[in-house]
């Protein structure tokens, strides 16, 4: 691999009704906007669609991570609780700061979340981030597609101007592991702390 094959890695959490909203909607959305923003086809990567059936899955996908220009985590219920969900993010960040990309860019990131659902758990490092709202859409049947359009063209104006940033490609990526950013996508917790009631009779 010598130059960037995708210009979008999806990540998400595999439950069947997020696989089903991303096939339906997110997808082919993002395709048909990002085409125009691009001027050309776009390339996305989902694992179900791009992956080699028997092939060494995390390989393969660390490869076309590797290989992809952005990655747009789909923060869908349980995200926070997938290790791999993590790393893919974790790998991201790693590329980074190895590239000094923000300090470069101080606006630029190759992570640009959307969240449909899990909002409340995102980690600091995360929250940060300039982050699309698409919970009112996050429906396998929709009554109304017209927001959602408005929503997918606003992403992917910020893709491509995101692939401006994008530093150039680096076979040498492939060797990054993540591993000391992990710690940092810690989910906030889910316990709820009340105040002191005080003592009885008080």
């Amino acid at each position: 691999m010598n130059d960037y094959e995708w210009d979008v890695f999806i990540s998400y959490r595999r439950f069947d009704k997020w696989s089903i909203w991303i096939d339906r909607f997110f997808k082919p959305y993002l395709c048909r906007e990002l085409q125009i923003e691009l001027g050309r086809k776009a390339e996305v990567f989902v694992d179900r669609d791009n992956l080699i059936e028997g092939a060494h899955w995390p390989n393969n996908l660390r490869n076309a991570l590797t290989g992809s220009r952005v990655l747009i985590p789909i923060i869908c219920a349980r995200y926070w609780d997938s290790l791999w969900c993590k790393r893919e993010i974790a790998l991201m960040l790693e590329r980074e700061n190895k590239t000094g990309l923000r300090e470069k860019y101080p606006t630029a990131s190759l992570i640009i979340p959307v969240i449909l659902h899990d909002g409340d758990r995102i980690p600091e490092t995360i929250s940060l981030l300039h982050s699309f709202d698409a919970k009112r859409y996050a429906k396998t049947q929709l009554s109304s597609k017209a927001g959602l359009e408005t929503l997918m063209n606003t992403i992917a104006c910020r893709v491509a101007m995101h692939h401006k940033s994008c530093p150039a490609f680096d076979p040498q990526w492939q060797e990054i592991t993540g591993d000391s950013y992990l710690d940092l996508l810690k989910p906030k917790t889910d316990e709820l702390t009340y105040p002191s009631l005080g003592k009885a009779g008080s």
